[in-house]
């Protein structure tokens, strides 16, 4: 026997190994075709799954959003307006993340509450009336030395540049980009609003007094307030637009309630007051010139400020201002006349000035003067007329003894001693005559002394009597008008 171990000493059965080739063909074939079918499935799901990606690109814009597309972390496009989709409800592609990225920016209005930084703190004293305690309660410093608390509310927009007019701005593709490039976190927007309010708060309110915050007498100051805001949010290019700033809260230290409410009593009591007053005046004035006194003061308040005016500069030519006067005196005299103004009157300007002279130079009567008039009626009106029946009597009463002085002359011319007769006939008829009803006394030459206690009766006659003609005397002189 042979030790060599490498020597081959099995015996080889060929017929078996033909066997096991038939064998293990068909299974070769199996796994072939379900290697090549898993393939094929593989490939179509491979298919599937990039057509999903693809298809996971597109995207659509919601209401007040707008989106801005990064490529590998940079920004898309050439133009603020192709780098921000603003178009709503649209279907967008892009490529699917990580090769482009969707970054979007919620342009709806928000709003943010200053409630604390000028407010008591939880469980202060200040909050009870006690002191202050600058570690815990906030205030304000207004600018007459004098402490206030207040809460603010600010309303603010992203994406949103303002319009030349104001008011709730408009949306702009660069101001989101401003936002996406230099803020691109709401939380920390609301934080640098919230800085920058604080501080603008601070700085306007040192110029404000404190009786205009408490009484909501500071509308400007609002404005102001937003717009130091706004200064400062465009300086560090935020994107943002303040819309508005609004007070909500607002009070003065409790330690001082007591002056501070008596103050303003005394304030609303000064209002009532100056209400009440202003009605009085409205009510006088009313009475007095009826609903043309607007007009009618306004004319003799210039009228006399023009007379002062001359009264003091006698040395210097003003022929403007004189012949100005002599216009509202020709209106005033036209106005009190025919008891009615012009309802649009404006004395202290050229223009009407020359409006008056063309008022006061009409003649009613043409219908060539077709302005409103107020009427003016009243305790003026009143006295106008009886100025005016006052005057005519005395016209008449001169024009009477006029007349008698020249009949009496004639018969003075004519006869000396007749005339002089008659006039003592006349006298003695006057005072003996039975027309007569006063008490005569006669009294001889010399000194006498006479205590007179007239009839109560007597007495109430003659007043009777004396108001009778006066009575006449004036309708004969309306009549005579």
């Amino acid at each position: 026997m042979s030790m060599n171990p490498f020597e081959h000493k099995h015996t080889h059965y060929h017929d078996d190994d033909e066997d096991l080739a038939q064998v293990m063909d068909p299974a070769q074939r199996s796994l072939a075709d379900a290697l090549r079918v898993s393939f094929g499935l593989l490939k179509i799901v491979m298919v599937i799954l990039v057509l999903i990606y693809l298809g996971s690109g597109f995207f659509t814009v919601k209401e007040q959003e707008v989106v801005v597309r990064l490529m590998f972390g940079r920004i898309m496009g050439q133009t603020a307006e192709d780098q921000v989709v603003t178009s709503e409800g649209r279907f967008h592609w892009g490529w699917p993340f990580p090769i482009q990225q969707l970054v979007r920016v919620d342009t709806s209005p928000r709003q943010l509450r200053v409630h604390d930084a000028f407010w008591y703190g939880e469980g202060s004293p200040g909050a009870r009336g006690g002191p202050l305690n600058p570690e815990r309660d906030g205030s304000l410093l207004t600018g007459d030395a004098n402490i206030v608390h207040a809460r603010f509310v600010v309303n603010y927009r992203v994406g949103f540049a303002s319009l030349a007019g104001g008011g709730e701005g408009e949306r702009s593709a660069q101001a989101a980009l401003d936002f996406v490039k230099n803020i691109g976190d709401m939380s920390l927007a609301e934080n640098m609003v919230r800085t920058m309010a604080e501080e603008a708060v601070v700085r306007t309110m040192a110029g404000v007094r404190a009786d205009d915050f408490l009484l909501d007498r500071v509308d400007r100051d609002r404005r102001r307030i937003r717009d130091a805001i706004q200064e400062r949010l465009d300086e560090v290019g935020s994107g943002i637009l303040v819309t508005s700033v609004e007070v909500g809260d607002r009070r003065y230290p409790l330690e001082v309630s007591d002056a501070y409410l008596a103050a303003t009593s005394a304030q609303n009591d000064r209002g009532s007051r100056v209400a009440e007053a202003r009605r009085q005046s409205e009510e006088i004035l009313t009475a007095s010139a009826g609903a043309a006194y607007p007009q009618l003061l306004r004319l003799v308040d210039r009228y006399e400020a023009l007379t002062r005016l001359l009264e003091r500069s006698e040395d210097e030519p003003m022929e403007r201002e004189l012949e100005h006067r002599r216009i509202l005196r020709r209106a005033l005299e036209k106005a009190f006349s025919q008891s009615r103004l012009p309802m649009m009157v404006e004395p202290e300007t050229d223009e009407g000035i020359a409006a008056l002279a063309a008022w006061a130079d009409t003649d009613p009567n043409t219908g060539a003067n077709m302005v409103p008039m107020a009427a003016i009626s009243g305790r003026v009106a009143t006295r106008v007329r009886d100025a005016e029946s006052t005057a005519s009597n005395m016209v008449r009463d001169m024009a009477t003894e006029a007349e008698r002085f020249r009949i009496l002359r004639e018969e003075y011319r004519q006869s000396l001693y007749v005339m002089v007769d008659q006039r003592w006939q006349s006298m003695l008829e006057e005072i003996f005559g039975e027309n007569n009803r006063r008490p005569r006394f006669f009294i001889a030459p010399g000194h006498a002394y006479l205590d007179i206690n007239i009839d109560p009766q007597l007495r109430a006659e003659l007043e009777r009597e004396r108001l009778r003609r006066d009575r006449e005397r004036r309708e004969g002189g309306g009549r005579g008008q």
